[in-house]
């Protein structure tokens, strides 16, 4: 079994998996994956894990090549409000004017940059900077959003992507509601995997 997890560094559950992996046995059986993501960034790593397992690889090599590939996995998402972060006591409300673009850096969330203005306007202009200078891994991209964002604006925005990337596929998913929750309606990201270095 190869097990990716949540960043250890935003949850205690890939810890879990380990002392649980441990006591399921002492074989190696296991293999826990901590994904240094949330989200679809770690579906990313599962959809790899899939076409190597495909291609016959072991659960430990499978798992050895997910951990090298993780920091590879782009995974960032930009926020309407900052209204359900103030609420949860994560910012000031003097910040709520702003529309902030948060990102994964070493299995921790971090603002990479802060937008202003119309939404639509927003998402174009968030999209096409983090494709801009990638070489991406072309199997698949994520367009996910916490809801509330129309429907030929995720089209728009899928046509975007695929202008931008050579992507096979790009699929259009919900988050979940921890995300959902803590950063509100009309969050959208782009998660994809940029080409690990040589």
């Amino acid at each position: 079994i190869v097990h990716i997890d949540i960043s250890a560094e935003l949850s205690c559950t890939c810890q879990n998996a380990v002392l649980a992996a441990q006591e399921l046995t002492g074989q190696g059986q296991i293999h826990v994956v901590d994904s240094r993501q949330l989200s679809t960034g770690g579906g990313l790593l599962a959809l790899q894990g899939t076409k190597l397992r495909d291609s016959g690889m072991t659960a430990a090599d499978i798992a050895a090549e997910l951990r090298r590939l993780t920091p590879c996995s782009d995974t960032s998402f930009v926020l309407d409000t900052l209204e359900f972060m103030w609420k949860g006591g994560r910012c000031s409300a003097n910040m709520l004017k702003l529309k902030p673009c948060l990102e994964m850096r070493e299995g921790k969330l971090a603002v990479c940059k802060k937008y202003r203005g119309a939404m639509e306007k927003v998402y174009r202009q968030y999209i096409t900077e983090r494709l801009a200078d990638k070489t991406v891994v072309a199997d698949h991209a994520f367009i996910t959003h916490s809801g509330e964002v129309a429907e030929n604006t995720l089209q728009e925005l899928t046509k975007l992507v695929r202008e931008l990337a050579p992507f096979q596929e790009v699929f259009v998913t919900q988050a979940g509601c921890t995300v959902s929750s803590h950063c509100g309606p009309g969050t959208l990201g782009v998660l994809f995997l940029r080409q690990p270095e040589q």
